[in-house]
């Protein structure tokens, strides 16, 4: 991975010269060969990918001369240790393990992102041309996705890191909406993703197992029929699911009759159980172990949209939340409800009928994001009522999670208008410890906050409807994509208005290199919008230039002024004025 990828151009040229130079050398008996084609390309989707044999006709013959070649790349040792990773001989026998695996790579780049589309390719464990198992162990997906986006962006991969729509991306999905019908647009996901800022939530491991109930005997009778050797069977993407022995399939204790029967016979055995005894069987909990256990790129990422405000939250929406405040009002009768503002969200296209989590702004710690997330509504604001308790009368007017701006700070006058959350007071200090935007932590007096807004005066709780869920394999294929950039969260994100939360991610966000995997029309938008920051730096430059004339032209104005009053001081003065006025072209008005 660390070396540099070979194009396809590049391979084409190397293999037609080098069957030039096989022609040249007439070792052919005079007999015309075609040009060999290169053995590493990316296709079209839909179009089978392979190595084609040609590649080795130059390969053979340059072999005869300098010794063994790489078949993709025809270079010998001198570029790394070759190795025969399959059955093929002559000049396909031999390749750099980083060529195969950046032919491997590139078998990626037309496939889905999504996991429910993509499968395992036969061409990660098998040779197109001989058909024999590669020697050599495939990298996984995650590896391969990992080796388009780096270590660094993959490290941002993390809860508190935010995700930003790429401004081509969003243009391109915007382009598509409008060319649907109002129908199909109303039913496709593409709003949740058009200009997003995604607040990453959750990364959980992937478990190495799947368990569920059986609810009937015909659920035991399928399950069974689908089991074959060894007690499982092919899941997805060449996942196998092996059936456990646990819970009432475990093995009876030895010298009973049933001892020694396979898990797959035991299942059996339950279903002719429930024909007579259904309440004594079902249901049926079993579990399903994944092999090969499930590695890093199995992650479940939890990410919530902060731009997708619903501006008038419907009776579902807003009557948990006034039963909640109501019971909890009287559980903190010195809390005034109005001061915990409340905003419902658009969160994602995964589950958007429900609320999937709630963010609630403040913290008591001090190593605190400047929020915290919560689960479901009554939990976010029993948490938001507790943080709006005041607990001392030296505090202030504000509470713990209010957002809140900087100000009359003498020593740091750069900080005046700085925005915070304000996370908890320390009696001890008199002071308020405050998480700023850029995530540094400032303890300040209250006499030097402000309150952000009237609307702003305690903590804010906002509740997502839905949210977007990727696998961490998933989402690296999407950022390599190009789709989306990566950076850290800060409490900026929380504070600015929904509107301007992706503008904010403007300069922070880090975007994956280009490769095979970038999309072209992402490329043209960079490049688009290279040229415009190219050109409103030229008018900024052209403005500065003028305005350095002008001021150029005011001095000489001035002393030309100068001039004329010492003149008449002198005694002739209202023809010289008028003189240098005709000289300035009416520019000197006084």
């Amino acid at each position: 991975p660390a070396q540099a990828s070979l194009s396809t151009e590049s391979l084409n040229r190397q293999t037609q010269q080098m069957a030039d130079n096989k022609r040249a050398r007439e070792r052919t008996s005079g007999e015309e060969e075609e040009p060999a084609s290169a053995a590493v390309g990316a296709r079209t989707s839909g179009e089978e990918q392979t190595e084609a044999p040609a590649a080795s006709a130059a390969a053979v013959a340059a072999e005869d001369d300098e010794g063994p070649l790489c078949r993709y790349c025809f270079e010998g040792e001198s570029e790394g240790e070759l190795l025969s990773p399959c059955d093929c001989k002559g000049g396909q026998k031999w390749v750099h393990l980083h060529c195969l695996r950046r032919w491997q790579r590139m078998v990626l780049v037309s496939q889905p992102t999504h996991p429910a589309f993509y499968t395992s390719d036969a061409r990660h464990h098998t040779c197109g041309v001989c058909a024999a198992p590669f020697t050599c162990a495939p990298p996984t997906r995650h590896e391969l996705m990992s080796s388009f986006t780096g270590p660094e962006l993959g490290a941002l991969v993390d809860a508190g890191c935010m995700i930003g729509a790429h401004a081509g991306f969003s243009a391109e999905l915007s382009r598509s909406l409008g060319s649907m019908s109002e129908y199909v647009a109303e039913e496709s996901s593409y709003r949740h993703w058009i200009g997003g800022a995604y607040l990453i939530t959750e990364t959980a491991a992937a478990t190495p197992d799947l368990t569920f109930s059986l609810q009937s005997r015909e659920d035991i009778a399928l399950l069974c029929s689908n089991l074959g050797e060894g007690d499982a069977f092919q899941g997805p993407r060449g996942v196998t699911l092996r059936l456990a022995a646990r819970g009432a399939l475990s093995p009876p204790p030895e010298g009973e009759e049933a001892a020694g029967e396979t898990v797959r016979g035991r299942l059996a055995r339950l279903e002719q159980r429930a024909l007579v005894e259904p309440g004594a069987v079902l249901p049926l909990d079993v579990t399903l172990l994944k092999e090969p256990a499930p590695d890093c790129g199995e992650d479940h990422i939890t990410a919530v949209n902060l731009t997708r405000i619903v501006p008038q939250p419907s009776l579902r929406m807003a009557r948990p939340v006034e039963a909640a405040k109501e019971a909890l009002a009287q559980r903190f009768p010195q809390v005034d409800p109005s001061r915990v503002r409340v905003q419902h969200y658009r969160g994602g296209p995964c589950g958007s009928g429900e609320v999937a989590c709630c963010i609630v702004t403040g913290g008591g710690s001090a190593g605190s994001s400047g929020w915290s997330v919560a689960e479901g509504i009554v939990a976010a604001l029993e948490l938001a009522f507790s943080r709006a308790t005041p607990r001392s009368t030296e505090q202030g007017e504000f509470v713990c999670g209010q957002p809140v701006q900087l100000a009359g700070l003498v020593a740091r006058p750069d900080l005046n208008d700085a925005l915070g959350i304000a996370l908890r007071f320390d009696e001890s200090s008199r002071r308020w410890l405050v998480r700023l935007a850029d995530g540094d932590g400032k303890a300040l007096k209250p006499a030097n906050l402000r309150p952000l807004s009237e609307a702003q005066r305690g903590p804010d709780v906002l509740i997502f409807w839905g949210d977007a869920q990727w696998s961490r394999t998933q989402l690296l294929g999407e950022l390599a994509r190009g789709h989306w950039g990566l950076c850290r969260a800060s409490a900026a994100d929380l504070v600015a208005e929904p509107a301007t939360r992706r503008d904010g991610l403007e300069g922070r966000l880090v975007y994956a290199p280009k490769t095979e995997m970038s999309e072209a029309f992402l490329t043209a938008a960079a490049a688009q919008m290279q040229a415009e920051r190219e050109r409103r730096a030229r008018e900024e430059a052209e403005v500065d230039a003028d305005a350095d004339a002008d001021a150029d032209a005011d001095v000489d104005a001035e002393a030309s002024v100068q001039e004329a009053a010492e003149a008449a001081e002198q005694g002739g003065g209202s023809a010289y004025i008028n003189s240098l006025i005709t000289e300035q072209g009416g520019g000197i008005t006084e």
